[in-house]
């Protein structure tokens, strides 16, 4: 029996299928039947989070709740420690927007702060930030009501 050779022609005209086809699929994805787009109204309801990164003072880290409206408004409380001091902050309101691609943006005082991705059918988002000197990344999870 002769060993069989693969040409790298062969090789490529296989990946640029399989490529071609993955795309294909993926773009045709958010289409699914039954499958509804993300928009504000996705969020809804209060989670619970915690975000970790730097500022000018060092690394900070925080937990807290924040409340979404379902119509792009917001609040938050916190306790935030940063380099080893503990800030209490108080409510801070800011907006948001849910694009039909399920990204979001926060902003506070109008300036766009923060970017993140809902997943899990809206019960939980990942964000990264920027504010000022802060940098911070983190999740947020639906707290559930009984």
């Amino acid at each position: 029996m002769k060993p069989r050779t693969i040409s790298i022609a062969g090789v490529a005209l296989t990946l640029a299928f399989l490529l071609g086809i993955s795309h294909i699929l993926g773009v045709h994805a958010d289409n699914r039947p039954g499958r509804i787009p993300c928009s504000n109204g996705t969020l809804i309801g209060s989670y619970g989070f915690y975000r970790t990164g730097f500022n000018d003072d060092g690394p900070l880290a925080a937990v807290g709740i924040i409340t979404y409206d379902g119509n792009g408004n917001f609040k938050v409380s916190q306790r935030v420690v940063r380099n080893s001091v503990l800030d209490t902050k108080g409510k801070i309101l800011g907006q948001y927007t849910v694009a039909s691609d399920c990204t979001t943006k926060s902003f506070f005082n109008g300036d766009e702060n923060a970017f993140g991705v809902v997943v899990d059918n809206g019960n939980g988002v990942y964000f990264l930030g920027e504010s000022g000197s802060n940098t911070v990344y983190g999740v947020q999870t639906k707290i559930q009501q009984q």
